[in-house]
């Protein structure tokens, strides 16, 4: 009878260590579940936010060079891009677009400031006098 006891107590104790371990495993499985989703889900979230920032740079883009495309909702896109929290695209005519005579000039190797076109006209010169000579 004793023996019979002590094999039942032994008997049962594999069962309910098998037990535990079956309910932590399932408990881990399913936070390791919930993990990829949430990681998924952030990931869409940064494509998304990736895809807009990049439409509403090429519709400024585009507007910019007098290009319109009315069938382009860029203010939702702005909506939505705000709504994920994604970085805002600065519209170039907002953010003070770049002067033309500032992005046409250069510096020579003197340091001195000239326009491009001035500095095309003097490389033509030369190089014409160069050719009669």
């Amino acid at each position: 009878m004793i023996a019979e006891a002590k094999t039942r107590h032994y008997e049962d104790k594999p069962k309910k260590v098998t037990h535990d371990a079956e309910v932590k495993l399932a408990a881990v499985h399913v936070e390791h579940e919930q993990t990829m989703i949430s990681f998924r889900e952030g990931i869409k979230n940064s494509v998304v936010v990736s895809l807009l920032q990049a439409r509403i740079k090429m519709a400024y883009e585009a507007h910019e060079t007098g290009l319109e495309c009315p069938s382009w909702p860029v203010d939702s896109w702005v909506a939505k891009l705000k709504e994920l929290g994604g970085n805002p695209v600065p519209h170039p005519a907002k953010a003070g677009a770049r002067e033309t005579s500032k992005a046409a000039e250069v510096v020579d190797k003197a340091g001195e400031k000239k326009d491009v076109g001035e500095d095309a006209v003097e490389d033509a010169t030369q190089d014409a006098e160069a050719e009669k000579a």
